[in-house]
């Protein structure tokens, strides 16, 4: 593959791949940050609403990470926010049943299928690894 850069800057081709590729890391981040956490939301009003509303997101930032970390698939743990929420909060389905019997029934989807076996084998280990701790406790 092949990428074109056009720059005024003076530096040699590899140092100037790594600084415009750090730079593009760094838009994925604050894409993320907007796209994901709605954090250009903020009120501008208030400066304890907005400290209130930063801590808030910060807070559904860290764990958002934990939980992809702790329960994903390895494939999935560096997806971003919106791609997490397409594979497994954003699922179709039906409301069926009657009167007060009434359920969700989702959709056949093999990928989510695979997630969630995943998550309860990683849940599985972690009661298995906090069991001692809790026992001596």
């Amino acid at each position: 593959s092949f990428q074109a850069i056009v720059t005024n800057a003076d530096l040699n081709p590899l140092p100037l791949l790594r600084s415009y590729n750090e730079r593009a890391n760094i838009e994925n981040r604050i894409d993320e940050l907007k796209e994901g956490y709605a954090v250009e939301q903020n009120s501008q009003h208030s400066m304890l609403r907005n400290l209130l509303f930063s801590w808030i997101k910060a807070i559904a930032y860290n764990l958002m990470v934990w939980f992809k970390q702790a329960l994903m698939p390895e494939a999935m743990q560096r997806c971003e926010v919106q791609t997490i929420r397409r594979a497994v909060i954003r699922v179709p389905g039906n409301v069926v049943g009657s009167d007060r019997y009434q359920h969700i029934r989702l959709a056949p989807n093999p990928r989510l299928a695979a997630i969630v076996r995943t998550m309860q084998q990683k849940i599985r280990e972690l009661a298995e690894r906090l069991m001692p701790v809790l026992q001596t406790a």
